[in-house]
């Protein structure tokens, strides 16, 4: 039976009839139009009966063009087109990408948009398929290839000059070791940086880049947008932190007070405060700058009073908040106005800033943004709504792809190679008792504990309280409004605790010395899985992670070593682990809170099992009748 307290499923089975199950919605496709000659976002109105992505809002003929492609059954149809379709060579259904447009490790694809007509586009594309960024760039004639498309690539590395190292940047087809987490030293980069931005990178300790600091610093100074892909843990935040500040302090015109030069959009407040210290750091050396982080959970008057007071040349935000700064022009904010002067936009953890319920934030905030700017998405996974964000908002786009040393060239794994990833495959009712036995035998240790709703990390804190005793034991979730900030910083002082929580700390978060990231609950995309490993074994550091599986769940690991590249090691059951089902039964019948927490905490579970992505995996049905009635 599963320990979430003296009850049985018959007692909540009626509440779970009306909120678990249900139509199940399916996610809907909508043709994503690629404008070529695009300088920025567009707009234009989505209507309900065909829905659009917001973010792949274009207005060229282009599309029209890939429309039109798709509308011809047969090459016949149209006279014009039939000798271009009989020289493409047919592929069926969603084909591989060409032999001449595969990338490998460090292949940076430089895409200089030039209009095409329809003609062409339908020429150059079998039907039923999206074409990939770098068929959509400028005619030139390549080897191997048809003309029309040119693949560049270039190394990502500067020569190493760190002891120890070897020799030149790994050329094409090479890949990026990050087991030797530096790439040179920063005087090595093509554009000098300034002076006091070196003595803040000494002052931090940071002689030497990472891979993808190497590659993207000179490409975002150098007038390109950037969607750079690497390994969580590789230093991403510094490839763009570093950048900003550079091409703010080379504008031509200085900015003033409360004009924003620099806007960062992040998808959560921990990862917000963390970017706003970073770059604290590098704009101390430079009072010409202010900065100001806007997030949920703090008065957001105050943050109007503040900013017109201080100003804020460089905005840190997440992306609620900063929408409703949007609105408050009767305030006297006028934050349309300010942001005029925009030179750089950065999405971090841009997949996650396209889930459900950031669309449209971010969405109303690319409409107030110039179209003139440098933008940059950073992640360690690149979904299908990055794509196209990529392929419909871009200028001049590179892509940046880092990976880890020895990964095949087909690979695409986002897991560090310092990272070991065990499964442990046990029954429900034993899996609370081998948490519990593993917590007290890693007491010395720093644990990350993830469940898959606020509910259950309320629920299971409780219990790991009262049962795991002699260690710091605090919880964190998305619905907690003022003490998320409190209880995150104070665990990143700890040397030692264990920290329960939701996906909400499994974004881009820095915690220093985590050893184990413990996932009870699988998450409920892939994705995620690895953004949840990558909270520890991050630049270069060692690390382990271990998810709970029941056994109707064993195959999930060959769907991750499939789908995400992450190969899992099986760690056997622990022996003597005892049963603690009685004493769960015990507080809940003695505590009547404790009771209510544990119902809520079973039926969000099983709420959030419904949705998994892997439904074929994780079987709803299968699991409820497992359980007594």
């Amino acid at each position: 039976m599963f320990s979430f307290g003296a009850f049985t499923f018959s007692e909540v089975n009626q509440r779970l009839l009306y909120q678990a199950s249900g139509p199940h919605h399916q996610p809907y496709l909508s043709c994503i139009p690629f404008n070529l000659g695009l300088r920025g976002w567009g707009a234009f109105p989505s209507s309900p009966s065909r829905p659009t992505c917001p973010l792949a809002r274009t207005r060229c003929c282009a599309a029209t063009g890939l429309r039109r492609a798709q509308k011809v059954s047969e090459p016949e149809q149209n006279p014009s087109r039939q000798k271009a379709a009989a020289e493409t060579p047919a592929r069926g259904g969603e084909a591989p990408e060409p032999r001449w447009l595969r990338g490998t490790d460090s292949t940076i694809r430089d895409l200089v948009p030039l209009p095409l007509s329809g003609g062409q586009l339908s020429s150059l594309l079998p039907r039923g398929r999206f074409p990939h960024p770098a068929e959509l760039c400028c005619r030139s004639s390549v080897p191997g290839g048809p003309e029309g498309f040119r693949k560049r690539k270039c190394s990502l590395a500067a020569p190493r000059r760190h002891p120890g190292g070897g020799g030149g940047g790994g050329g094409g087809g090479r890949a990026r070791a990050m087991e030797h987490v530096t790439e040179g030293s920063w005087e090595s980069l093509p554009m000098r940086l300034h002076p006091r931005v070196l003595g803040a990178l000494r002052e931090l300790g940071f002689p030497y880049m990472t891979p993808v600091q190497s590659a993207t610093i000179p490409l975002f100074m150098k007038n390109k947008d950037v969607a750079a892909e690497a390994v969580t843990g590789s230093g991403k935040t510094l490839a763009f932190v570093i950048p900003v500040l550079e091409i703010l302090l080379r504008r031509e015109e200085k900015l003033k007070k409360h004009q924003v030069g620099a806007l960062i959009i992040t998808p959560t407040r921990e990862l917000a405060i963390q970017i706003d210290e970073v770059l604290a750091h590098f704009t101390k050396p430079f009072p010409q700058f202010s900065q100001i982080l806007w997030i949920g959970g703090r008065n957001p008057g105050e943050d109007v009073e503040r900013f017109k007071e201080q100003g804020g040349n460089i905005i840190v935000a997440t992306p609620g908040r900063l929408e409703d700064m949007f609105r408050r022009k009767a305030e006297g904010l006028d934050l349309a106005s300010c942001v005029r002067s925009l030179d750089v936009l950065v999405l971090d953890e841009a997949d996650r800033l396209l889930d459900m319920g950031f669309e449209a934030s971010i969405n109303t905030i690319l409409e107030f943004l110039p179209k003139q700017r440098r933008t940059g998405l950073f992640s360690a996974t690149q979904t299908q709504e990055v794509e196209s964000l990529v392929r419909a908002g871009l200028r001049n786009p590179v892509r940046i792809s880092v990976k880890e040393k020895g990964v095949a060239a087909s690979s695409t794994q986002k897991t560090p190679s310092r990272l070991k990833n065990y499964y442990m495959v046990c029954k429900a009712d034993e899996k609370f008792n081998q948490l519990v036995h593993f917590l007290r035998n890693h007491k010395q240790e720093k644990h990350l504990i993830f469940f898959s709703t606020c509910a259950c990390v309320e629920y299971y804190g409780k219990a790991l309280e009262s049962l795991v005793k002699g260690v710091k034991i605090m919880c964190i979730h998305g619905k907690m409004k003022h003490k998320r900030n409190k209880i995150f910083m104070e665990f990143r002082k700890l040397q030692s605790g264990i920290l329960v929580c939701t996906d909400v700390m499994a974004r881009g978060i820095d915690i220093p010395e985590v050893n184990w990231v413990l996932q009870y609950d699988p998450p409920s995309s892939a994705s995620a899985f690895v953004h949840r490993c990558g909270r520890t074994a991050r630049i270069g550091h060692g690390g382990s992670a271990l998810v709970f599986l029941l056994p109707m769940e064993e195959s999930y690991v060959s769907f991750l070593e499939i789908n995400q590249k992450c190969p899992l090691q099986e760690m056997q059951l622990q022996k003597n682990t005892g049963d603690l089902l009685p004493k769960l039964k015990s507080m809940a019948l003695a505590d009547r809170a404790v009771f209510e927490k544990g119902m809520k905490a079973f039926v969000s579970y099983v709420q959030a099992y419904a949705k998994h992505e892997c439904g074929l995996i994780f079987r709803l049905k299968v699991l409820l009748e497992g359980l007594p009635c």
